[in-house]
């Protein structure tokens, strides 16, 4: 059995929206478990989403992390940062590989794949 539980916040003037969707089985302890945490900030500050799934398979986790620009201001503005962000994250984080040809056009130059095998490191 899945369970999906989706929440969602505002806050006036700064978060359009903030979204965590949470799909889990029953029973707990049997995969996938799977966190989907959306962030969309209100029009006027022309800032890029972010977004991060965390997804718990057996044997290890997946992790993929992103600023998505949705226009190109927020895109120009952000792109030093986020290009600094990703080079001194990914060399901090485990190896990781690369999202599916598919799944590619859902996510920044920028995102952040991470696989992480056990549970050592999610703890």
């Amino acid at each position: 059995v899945t369970v999906a539980e989706v929440f969602a916040y505002t806050v006036p003037g700064r978060i359009r929206q903030a979204r965590a969707a949470v799909l889990s089985t029953i029973p707990e302890e049997a995969p996938p478990k799977v966190l989907n945490f959306v962030v969309f900030p209100d029009f006027s500050y022309d800032l890029p989403i972010f977004g991060a799934d965390f997804v718990s398979l057996p044997g290890g986790h997946l992790v993929v992390l992103d600023f998505q620009p949705v226009s190109s201001t927020s895109l120009s503005v952000a792109e030093k940062a986020l290009r600094d962000i990703h080079a001194h994250y990914s060399a901090l984080l485990p190896s990781h590989g690369e999202i599916p040809d598919a799944a590619r056009s859902f996510f920044s130059p920028y995102y952040m794949f991470i696989r992480v095998e056990g549970d050592a490191l999610v703890e």
